[in-house]
């Protein structure tokens, strides 16, 4: 909570750690919540006070991406979540500039992590085995086709609302 909160860089090693050290279920559901709260609070921080700052910072240049996010505001979160193209703490902030709700920005949060922190977790689970493989490790040994797959996958399917809203505008 307080690496996601401080907008540390150090999340992806306390999750391989979590589950190093708790297994994959339990470091996996102990990462979720310490980084949706940390994250929560960013959003929280950056919506009141710093809220105007970002606001002016940004200006007319996001108008346009600030109408289409709240137009499809839970699926633009859960993409942004599912796939962690952008800093993790630079959505919390935008998805306060953008004033999205505080309770779709927990829950997308929630959820929208929970894929590929599993993963993480599921992989940090296995480091013994890889600590244990020594000279013969490589990252294909964590990043399989199978979990690469199922990341785009889910991220695609965030993206479906918005498509078929599109689609059925033009027809």
């Amino acid at each position: 909570m307080i690496v996601t909160a401080a907008s540390l860089p150090f999340a992806l090693l306390m999750t391989l750690t979590g589950g190093f050290l708790f297994g994959a279920l339990w470091g996996s559901l102990v990462a979720i919540f310490a980084a949706t709260i940390g994250a929560t609070i960013v959003f929280l921080a950056a919506r009141s006070a710093a809220g105007d700052w970002f606001s002016r910072r940004a200006g007319d240049r996001v108008k346009k991406l600030e109408a289409g996010f709240q137009d499809n505001v839970v699926s633009y979160m859960l993409f942004l979540r599912f796939i962690p193209i952008f800093p993790f703490f630079l959505i919390n902030i935008a998805a306060a500039i953008f004033r999205v709700p505080l309770r779709i920005f927990f829950l997308t949060t929630l959820f929208g992590v929970t894929p590929g922190t599993f993963i993480y977790s599921l992989t940090g689970s296995s480091l013994g085995s890889i600590f244990a493989a020594g000279d013969n490790f490589s990252t294909s040994t964590i990043l399989t086709p199978k979990v690469i797959t199922a990341l785009v996958g889910l991220a695609l399917l965030s993206l479906l609302p918005i498509i078929y809203r599109r689609w059925k505008q033009r027809a």
